[in-house]
């Protein structure tokens, strides 16, 4: 199926976040599933959800830093390296798919469990065998203990990366009437 090359009705990226409890594989799973939607064509960017303090990353007494210091609520750092954005204010999935709709295909937020986007959520039956998403939620569930899954929603063992890729692509990526 061509990817990002199809234009895409929507102006803003669709965000679909990975949720479970802390240890169930959201950060490995989503490590594996950008590359293999990049592989199918598709441009996917990240965010991660943290309740943790962020701290600044500038390197002490550089220009950047005494930015920051100075009160600008957004700061980038740009380089061949790459770019580094630090804003004041905590994002939502929103802002950044507004902002980034039009140069990627999905963004995939790790974390977001009390958003309105559609949820992939990672349960391990030796981690914490517990579902808590409610179904209408639910665009899969990534587990070891398929029998969770309510009706109509999908189960994918954690190396069904092809089959769980295709169904992004079709229920997400290439749904006219995606569910975000």
């Amino acid at each position: 199926m061509a990817a990002s090359t199809q234009s895409r009705a929507a102006s803003t990226a669709p965000v679909i976040t990975v949720v479970g409890t802390s240890g169930a594989g959201k950060t490995t799973l989503i490590e594996k599933l950008v590359p293999a939607l990049q592989g199918r064509g598709w441009k996917v960017a990240c965010i991660k959800h943290t309740h943790h303090t962020i701290p600044a990353a500038w390197p002490t007494g550089k220009d950047s830093e005494r930015f920051v210091a100075a009160g600008a609520p957004v700061v980038a750092l740009c380089g061949p390296g790459g770019t580094f954005v630090n804003f004041k204010a905590e994002l939502l999935p929103e802002f950044l798919a507004y902002q980034w709709g039009k140069a990627l295909d999905l963004i995939i937020a790790e974390g977001y469990q009390s958003s309105s986007f559609p949820k992939i959520e990672v349960v391990r039956a030796a981690h914490d065998p517990l579902l808590r998403t409610f179904p209408r939620e639910l665009l899969a569930l990534v587990t070891d203990l398929p029998e969770l899954a309510p009706h109509p929603v999908p189960a994918f063992d954690f190396d069904a990366l092809t089959p769980l890729s295709e169904h992004i692509e079709r229920v997400v990526l290439c749904n006219p009437h995606r569910p975000d």
